[in-house]
């Protein structure tokens, strides 16, 4: 119960809290507009009209009661009578409604922006449905009861309509940006890195409008549209639809002063109507197509993370299917874990190194297949799977017939990898079963399983022959000591040209220093 009742306080409170913010801000927009605007010659773009549009489409009805009270303190402050407090209150109250229907039948439960085609219909909604009917219907009242101030009413709803337009769709689409950042609590997010540079196109745009309307820029028609086109269009590419807002409001008002002061070009121009008219049908599509890059933007970030995760989880599923592999090839080999740490690590030193020496083979040897070797390496004897225990295990000398029994395992592992490769289409796995079948040949085609010559053994299995038959050498065995680092790669010199590829040997002396350094550091224990 007491948790109940604190509950219901803090909500209270908060509430009691966000009613205050709202209607001073409500307030001090209003502020600026009448007391800053210059009265006389032109009719106001109503801030107020713009934090209303954006309120309701950011919080829904609970600013219904900011609006009334922000209007109430509004009117009391310019001097209104009891009277016109009520009547413009009541006003204000009926625009917020309209504008929390029209959310609502358009937008739904989708927010402005994220849905381009709903925007679209509930803009087009809110200016040439709900904000003509609330222009003339509050013109009306306003004749109605302040006959001597509100003469004509036509005129009155067209100006009332016009400022209540721009102010909703481009000084609302910044105030809705605002609002909904600090719901959200992101005062700043990353999109505001670029925020310099994504507004010089955009104040471009408008000092060039502004500028040529005040008659300071003499530019011809031609001249203007084509300093206008290329910054309107980086402007959409900005996607800063609040900075783009802002900037819109600012040419409309500007135009309309020089319109009403008849100063420079825009002198010539007749009729607020076409100011609106151009603003809405030009900039506004702006409006849109920043509206759809935001979406495609979103669209391509949620399909790239959607690959990047797909990418990570292929990759983890390689990983597990070679640990797998490798782990069956241990359990059928005799050679140590340390064995097969050492081979990989030194099919990848002289990979690099081959690659290095820029070799005609190097251009086979990018970052990918050097890695697939090194993956693939650890599996060189893994048809070993395939030979039986009384020979595999042979604690002696194997007969001929064995021995050929024996040789099958470059074969059999061959086969397992390169069926595998198929069906999974992987060349990670194609790499390892040339590596597999290929390891035993000799480069003067005296090698087994295919007696291969040359250039015809594959290179994964080039470099392999060579860090296996070190290992080999260097490694202690039941039936042999290790062999010293010096005679190792003595024999190995001398098998350049027979056994292995001359170019390969090269390579296989030039990660020497790397070799050491991998032998040591894998070392088998005592």
């Amino acid at each position: 119960m007491i948790f109940q009742r604190s509950f219901v306080l803090s909500k209270v409170k908060t509430e009691a809290w966000f009613l205050l913010c709202f209607t001073t801000l409500y307030i001090v927009l209003a502020a600026i507009s009448l007391s800053v605007w210059p009265k006389g010659i032109i009719s106001p773009i109503y801030l107020p009209f713009g934090l209303l549009f954006a309120g309701v489409l950011v919080y829904g009805k609970r600013v219904l009661p900011s609006i009334v009270l922000g209007t109430i303190g509004t009117a009391l402050l310019g001097g209104a009578t009891l009277s016109e407090t009520l009547l413009l209150s009541t006003i204000d109250l009926f625009y917020g409604f309209i504008m929390f229907f029209a959310t609502r039948w358009t937008l739904g439960e989708k927010r402005m922006i994220d849905e381009v085609i709903a925007t679209r219909n509930f803009l087009f909604l809110v200016i040439f449905i709900a904000l003509p009917l609330y222009s003339i219907l509050g013109s009306t009242i306003l004749r109605i009861f302040f006959p001597e101030d509100y003469g004509d009413i036509s005129l009155t709803a067209f100006e009332w309509w016009t400022g209540a337009g721009v102010a909703a769709v481009f000084l609302g689409s910044s105030l809705t940006l605002f609002l909904r950042r600090i719901k959200s609590g992101q005062y700043l997010t990353s999109d505001d890195s670029g925020l310099i540079l994504k507004s010089i196109p955009i104040i471009g745009l408008a000092a060039t409008v502004m500028l040529w309307s005040a008659g300071l820029l003499p530019l011809p028609e031609q001249g203007l549209l084509l300093l206008l086109i290329p910054l309107y269009i980086a402007s959409i590419i900005t996607r800063a639809i609040g900075l783009y807002g802002l900037a819109i409001t600012t040419i409309y008002w500007w135009a309309q002063v020089m319109i009403k002061l008849e100063i420079g070009p825009l002198s010539l121009v007749d009729g607020q109507f076409w100011t609106f008219a151009i603003t809405l049908g030009v900039f506004g599509s702006g409006w849109f197509l920043m509206g759809v890059l935001l979406k495609n933007h979103v669209l391509i970030s949620e399909k790239q993370s959607e690959a990047e995760l797909a990418l990570q989880k292929a990759s983890s599923a390689k990983y597990s299917m070679f640990d797998a592999l490798n782990q069956l090839s241990l359990a059928r080999d005799n050679e140590t874990g340390n064995h097969i740490l050492r081979t990989q690590h030194y099919v990848r030193a002289i990979a690099l190194a081959l690659r290095d020496l820029s070799v005609p083979h190097a251009s086979q040897l990018d970052d990918e297949t050097i890695e697939a070797m090194f993956l693939a390496a650890p599996l060189h004897d893994v048809g070993k799977v395939g030979i039986p225990d009384s020979i595999l295990l042979k604690p002696g000398k194997l007969t001929e017939s064995e021995w050929t029994t024996m040789k099958t395992h470059a074969l059999v592992g061959e086969n397992v990898l390169l069926s595998a490769a198929d069906q999974a289409g992987s060349d990670d796995l194609r790499i390892a079963g040339e590596l597999a079948g290929g390891h035993h040949e000799k480069w003067n085609g005296t090698g087994y399983p295919r007696k291969l010559v040359g250039e015809d053994i594959p290179l994964s299995a080039r470099i392999m022959a060579i860090a296996d038959v070190y290992d080999a050498l260097t490694s202690s065995r039941v039936y042999k000591s290790a062999w010293s680092h010096k005679d190792a790669i003595s024999e190995i010199a001398s098998l350049s040209g027979a056994q292995f590829d001359p170019q390969i040997v090269e390579a296989f002396f030039a990660a020497e220093p790397e070799i050491v350094l991998i032998a040591q550091q894998f070392k088998d224990q005592d």
